[in-house]
């Protein structure tokens, strides 16, 4: 079984450092990993403000997987306009 943690918590204490939110996000990651867990959960925050790439590099460079994709404040209609790209961020 793998444990995974919600680094929401986290990511919002680098959002309100005022630095470089790709270096924070990545010393989050290692120290998630160095913690011991094998994945994460992202949220679409994490999406919205580093983009799929580098969220997806960043997690695959700190050797963690992805146990879940959490849609932060928002739920899925199927009559939204960005159901598809929702369904296909959550994918990838």
């Amino acid at each position: 079984m793998k444990i995974s943690i919600m680094t929401i918590s986290m990511l919002v204490r680098v959002l309100r450092s005022g630095g470089d939110l790709t270096v924070g996000y990545r010393a989050m990651m290692e120290k998630v990993a160095a913690a011991g867990f094998e994945a994460v959960d992202i949220t679409s925050l994490e999406l919205e403000v580093l983009g799929l790439e580098t969220v997806r590099q960043t997690v695959r460079e700190a050797g963690l997987g992805v146990c879940s994709y959490i849609a932060f404040e928002r739920f899925a209609r199927a009559d939204e306009p960005t159901l598809e790209t929702r369904i296909a961020q959550s994918k990838a």
